[in-house]
C-alpha cells in the first residue's frame, strides 16, 4: 500500500476548527491508521486508530499552527510507517483559554506592619511561553511592585503588606491575527501578622522589633552603657544580607535624647554623617571617640569645649555626653554615654551610685565639702546621668587630719569624674620666669627687654602624712591626669596648673607612714609690662 492515497482535508465550524483524514489504500482492512495533530502549544490533538479506510476527523481545534502526521501501524499495534503531510493554521476565528490559577497560599508579614508577606499560587493551562502576572492592591486599585512574566508552574509574589488584593494574568493568544487574550482574576488577602508581646522600647536591653504589645508593667529592663571618650569606641556594624556594600553609612547623634533629665539643656543637634569602608569579613567599623571627644566640657565662648572646675557643670553635664548611631535607614545601632574617662571601657560600666573616684576609700577633711562624682540609672526609660554627693554621704571614707595650712588639688581621674586632696604644711610659693627678648640700646649701650617672658606662679605643697595602700594608689592617679588644678584662697576659683617634670616619690613598700610632695605651676601667666 502507498501513502500517495492520502488525503486530508481541513475547514471550519461553530466550535473550532477541523482536520479530516481519507485513506483509500485497497489494503485498508490490514492496517490501522492514525490522524497525528500536534498543535504549537506542544498538545496532540488527533484521533484514535482507525481500523479501517473510511475517513475520520479531528474537530474543536483552537486557532493556532498544527503539524499533521499520519501514523500506520500493523494490527499487533507497531508502528510500521509514518508519512509528513503538512503544516498549517486553523484560522476558523476560535479560541479556548485554557489559563487557571490555583493552589493560592497566603502568607503573613512577619511583623505586624511589616511588608514582607507574599502569596503562593500555581499557574496551568498557558498556551504561549508565559503569561504576564500583577498584583493590585484593593479597594484602590493600585499596582503592587512590578507586572511579570510566568511560565506554567508555582510562583511567589513577593513584598506584600496585610490586606486586600487581586492577582491579575493575562496570556495573549494572538494567533493568525485573532486578537484573542485570555484574563484572569483572582482576589486573595494577605492576613496580619500574629500579634507580639514584648518590650517595644528600642533603647531597652530587651527590645523586640515588631512588637504591638507589652505585659503590664512594661517588660522593658535597662543598663545604661557607658563608654570611655579616650578610647577609640568602636563600633562593629555588618552589612545588609544579600546586598553588595562597600561602605555603610550612618548618622551619630550627639547630646541627650528626648526625656533624659538633660535633654532641655543639651538636646540632639544635627547628626554627624559618618561613612565606613566594608571589610572582607563583611564588618564596618565606625571609631566614635574622636567626634565625642570635643563635645566634653564646658562651652568656651569660642564653640569649643573645654573642662573647667569652676563650671556649674563641672560634676555634671561637662563630664559625659550621650549619644546614638544609627543606619541612615533609622535603625538604632548602638546608644549610651561617653565620659571623659581614658581607661578600657570594662571599668566604666557603672552600677547604680557608683562612684566616681580614684579612691577605693574617700579621703574625707573635716570641714571641708569634698564633692565626688556619683552615676544613677534612672528606672524610666533607662536614663544614665552623673550627680555630686557630698563625701559625708558616701561609705567608706577615710577621715583625715585638718591641715594647718590647707591648699585642695583637684584632678581629672583617669575613670572619670575627679580625684581631690587638702595638701598640707607650708607651700613654697615662687615665680617661673621664662626667657624674653633683649637688645642693647645704641645710645647707652645697656640690654633692654624687647618682649619679656611670661612670669608663672611655682608651688611646692606636701600631701601630709598618710596611711594606706588605697589612699596611696588614688593619689598616684594625680601624676597621670592631664588637667590639675588648684584652690589657693579656700572657697575660691579654682585655678589650672600643670606639674612639673620630674620624679613624683609615693612612699617605700613595707613602710606603713607614707607622704609626698608635688611641684606644680600655674597654667595661665602672670602679667607683664612693657617697656
Amino acid at each position: 500500500m502507498a501513502f500517495e492515497d492520502i488525503e486530508i482535508r481541513s475547514g471550519c465550524e461553530t466550535d473550532g476548527g477541523w482536520y479530516e483524514l481519507q485513506y483509500m489504500s485497497e489494503y485498508a482492512q490490514q492496517g490501522v491508521y492514525r490522524l497525528v495533530v500536534l498543535g504549537a502549544d506542544g498538545i496532540d490533538y488527533g484521533g484514535a486508530y482507525a481500523p479501517n479506510a473510511l475517513p475520520f476527523r479531528v474537530s474543536g481545534l483552537v486557532d493556532q499552527a498544527y503539524t499533521v502526521t499520519v501514523q500506520e501501524r500493523d494490527l499487533g499495534g507497531t508502528i510500521t510507517r509514518q508519512a509528513f503531510t503538512a503544516v498549517a493554521p486553523i484560522e476558523c476565528g476560535v479560541v479556548t483559554c485554557t489559563i487557571a490559577l490555583s493552589a493560592l497560599i497566603a502568607h503573613a508579614p512577619t511583623t505586624p506592619g511589616g511588608s514582607d508577606g507574599y502569596l503562593t499560587f500555581t499557574l496551568s493551562g498557558i498556551q504561549t511561553t508565559a503569561a504576564a502576572t500583577q498584583v493590585y492592591e484593593q479597594p484602590s486599585g493600585d499596582p503592587v511592585g512590578a507586572a511579570a512574566a510566568h511560565a506554567n508552574g508555582t510562583w511567589n509574589t513577593v513584598g506584600l503588606p496585610a490586606g486586600s488584593f487581586i492577582l491579575y494574568a493575562n496570556e495573549n493568544l494572538d494567533v493568525g491575527g485573532t486578537g484573542i487574550v485570555c484574563t484572569l482574576n483572582q482576589p486573595f488577602t494577605i492576613p496580619e501578622a500574629a500579634p507580639t508581646t514584648g518590650c517595644m522600647d528600642e533603647y531597652a536591653d530587651n527590645y523586640v522589633p515588631g512588637a504591638t504589645s507589652d505585659t503590664t508593667p512594661t517588660s522593658c529592663t535597662y543598663t545604661p552603657r557607658w563608654r570611655s571618650a579616650w578610647q577609640p569606641m568602636a563600633v562593629q556594624v555588618a552589612a545588609v544580607p544579600g546586598q553588595q556594600q562597600a561602605f555603610i553609612e550612618a548618622e551619630l547623634f550627639i547630646g541627650f535624647r528626648p526625656g533624659h533629665p538633660l535633654s532641655t539643656v543639651r538636646p540632639y543637634g544635627d547628626p554627624v554623617l559618618l561613612q565606613a569602608t566594608v571589610g572582607p569579613q563583611g564588618y564596618a567599623i565606625f571609631r566614635l571617640g574622636w567626634f565625642l571627644r570635643p563635645e566634653l566640657g564646658a562651652p568656651d565662648g569660642s564653640g569649643g569645649r573645654r573642662l573647667d572646675l569652676n563650671s556649674p557643670g563641672a560634676y555634671g553635664i561637662d563630664l559625659y555626653v550621650g549619644y546614638e548611631l544609627r543606619r541612615t535607614t533609622g535603625e538604632l545601632l548602638e546608644h549610651g554615654y561617653a565620659i571623659n574617662a581614658a581607661v578600657p571601657d570594662e571599668q566604666v560600666q557603672f552600677d547604680n551610685a557608683s562612684v566616681l573616684s580614684p579612691f577605693a576609700q574617700r579621703p574625707l577633711w573635716p570641714g571641708f565639702e569634698t564633692y565626688l562624682v556619683v552615676q544613677s540609672a534612672l528606672a524610666v526609660g533607662g536614663f544614665g546621668s552623673l550627680a555630686s554627693e557630698t563625701a559625708q554621704n558616701l561609705d567608706p571614707v577615710v577621715v583625715l587630719p585638718c591641715p594647718l595650712n590647707p591648699l585642695p588639688v583637684a584632678w581629672l581621674a583617669p575613670g572619670g569624674g575627679y580625684g581631690y586632696w587638702v595638701f598640707s604644711g607650708k607651700p613654697a610659693v615662687s615665680d617661673e620666669v621664662e626667657d624674653g627678648q633683649f637688645f642693647n640700646e645704641a645710645s647707652t649701650g645697656e640690654k633692654r627687654y624687647s618682649e619679656r617672658g611670661a612670669s608663672r606662679t611655682a608651688i611646692t605643697a606636701s600631701s601630709g602624712p598618710f596611711a594606706g595602700e588605697a589612699l596611696l594608689a588614688g593619689l598616684r592617679t594625680l601624676a597621670r591626669s592631664p588637667q590639675v588644678w588648684y584652690q589657693p584662697v579656700l572657697d575660691g576659683p579654682w585655678v589650672p596648673v600643670t606639674l612639673d617634670s620630674g620624679s613624683f616619690a609615693a612612699g617605700r613598700l613595707g613602710v606603713r607612714r607614707k607622704e609626698i610632695s608635688i611641684t606644680f605651676t600655674e597654667a595661665a601667666p602672670a602679667f607683664s609690662q612693657g617697656q
